[in-house]
Order: structure tokens, then C-alpha cells, then sequence
């Protein structure tokens, strides 16, 4: 529901990067604040009511951004610039948002490979688990923060060109992990390829949306997230049998992540061939 909700925005981009980082924000805060004053006052029970609690109140404080049916945009009207294009370019409206949905799957199978296992990677840096977790932390405050910076640039400098930059500084995050050393090389690299994953997510999810004349294919993005988060890791782990180190892993993201940045360049210069700023 909230996709399809952010989905109908006018800057999609800017909305998926607010959303994006309000998620991440939200479960960092959840999660210190149940472990650190729920957890060891009420034991399991009291925590999994906490949680409760806190998913209820989330959602009712969602309820003022879903319009009622009767402000709802008609149809005909809804996506209006894309649907314009989509009129004088039909390939575009059949099947460019399905582009840009595999790109999604594959490209987030790639980053779900590589976090799977980012805390098994940290000892081959010499890192310990308490600052391997103070990483991991790390990298997910940075990642609400790469929504907000998303959310903050918008289309300024158009929407392709954002989204190349965060995929190409990925791909140079998971050469530092295979070629990087100690605690400087895990960390950047971790931020690169994973911690500022959100901002070209946010323009991945609004090329989608814009390329979505009637919305059908936006509200399946939760889907291909939850497949390529699930298959991701069983590949990883698959690879990683062959006693070659982190090397397949590696490649696995780079190769994902490409695929996914050469898809979306695509669906972009369709976009921009249809009169839509990519």
C-alpha cells in the first residue's frame, strides 16, 4: 500500500528517499530503544508487545498520507506526463516498468548476497565482532542518510546520472572489501557498497513509478525486493563453496549491480526519448 501511495507522488524520487530513510531510522531507533530498555526489564514477552505497539503506531501515523477514494487522481489523469508519452511511444508503456522491475530484483539480489555476509567477512580484516557490529550499525544510519540525501537532491541534476554515481561508488565499495585491509578497508568498503545503497535505490524506485502509466507494475516492487532478498543469499551461499575465499561473492554483487545500472540507464533514455526527464 505505501508503495503504491508513494508511488502516485509528482517526485516520486524525492518521496521513495524520504520513505526509504524514515524505514531505516525507524528500525535503528526501534531496535536500540527494545534492546537497551525493554528487552532486559521485560524479558521476550514485553518486547515482542513493545514491537507491537510500535508497528501500530507507525502505521496509524501513515494514515493522513493515504488520500480518501473521493481525493483520489482519476485515472485518466494519474502519472499524466508518463501516460502523455506512453501515447506517443506504446513500447514504452508495455514494457520498460517491467525493465526497470527486473533490474530491481536483480541488483537488490546482489546487495541481500553481499549483507548476508558482511559480519562473516570482517574477521578476514582482522576485525572483532563488537566492532564489526558498530560497522554494521554504521552502515545503516548511513543508508537513511543516503535517503534523505536522495530525497534532498531530487532531480536536480537529472535522475540517471545520481543513480550511475551511487551504482559505480557500490561496485568500488566491493573492490575495496576484496582488495582493502584492515579496519579503514571494511569500513569503506562496506559504506560504499551497502551503506549508500538507498540513494540510487530511491531513483530506481521512481524510474520505475514514472515509467508505470496505470501503476500495476510499481506495487509489485515489495515483491521483487523480498525475492532478490531471499535468493540473493541462497546464491551467495552456493558460491562460496568452492573454497575460492569472498572472490565469487564479490563478483556476484558487481556483476548484479551492473546488470541492474545498464537496465535502468536503459529505461532512463526511454523515458527521456518519451518527453520524460530521466
Amino acid at each position: 500500500m505505501s508503495i503504491a501511495v508513494v508511488s502516485e507522488n509528482h517526485e516520486p524520487d524525492r518521496a521513495f528517499g524520504i520513505k526509504l530513510a524514515s524505514e531505516v531510522f525507524l528500525a535503528v531507533a526501534t531496535l536500540m530503544g527494545l534492546t537497551a530498555l525493554v528487552a532486559s526489564r521485560w524479558g521476550f514477552s514485553g518486547t515482542v508487545l513493545a514491537l507491537a505497539g510500535v508497528v501500530g503506531v507507525a502505521a496509524l501515523c501513515g494514515l493522513p498520507a493515504i488520500p480518501p477514494r473521493r481525493a483520489l487522481t482519476p485515472p485518466e489523469q494519474r502519472f499524466g506526463m508518463t501516460r502523455r508519452a506512453s501515447a506517443r511511444a506504446p513500447f514504452l508503456r508495455d514494457w520498460a516498468p517491467w525493465l526497470g522491475l527486473a533490474a530491481l530484483f536483480v541488483s537488490f539480489a546482489g546487495l541481500s548476497a553481499l549483507w548476508a555476509f558482511l559480519a562473516r567477512i570482517a574477521p578476514s580484516f582482522g576485525i572483532g565482532g563488537a566492532t564489526t557490529a558498530a560497522v554494521l550499525t554504521a552502515g545503516l544510519l548511513v543508508s537513511g542518510l543516503a535517503g534523505l540525501a536522495a530525497a534532498g537532491l531530487g532531480d536536480r541534476f537529472g535522475r540517471v546520472k545520481p543513480l550511475v554515481a551511487g551504482m559505480l561508488l557500490a561496485i568500488a565499495g566491493v573492490a575495496m572489501l576484496q582488495w582493502g585491509h584492515g579496519l579503514a578497508g571494511y569500513l569503506a568498503g562496506l559504506l560504499l557498497a551497502a551503506g549508500l545503497w538507498n540513494f540510487p535505490l530511491a531513483y530506481q524506485m521512481g524510474l520505475i513509478a514514472s515509467s508505470d502509466g496505470n501503476g500495476r507494475v510499481a506495487v509489485l516492487m515489495p515483491a521483487a525486493l523480498a525475492i532478490g532478498g531471499a535468493i540473493g543469499p541462497i546464491l551467495a551461499g552456493a558460491l562460496l563453496t568452492g573454497g575460492h575465499g569472498y572472490l565469487p561473492l564479490y563478483c556476484l554483487f558487481a556483476i548484479a549491480t551492473a546488470a541492474g545500472l545498464a537496465a535502468f540507464t536503459v529505461l532512463g533514455r526511454r523515458l527521456a526519448s518519451a518527453g520524460v526527464r530521466p
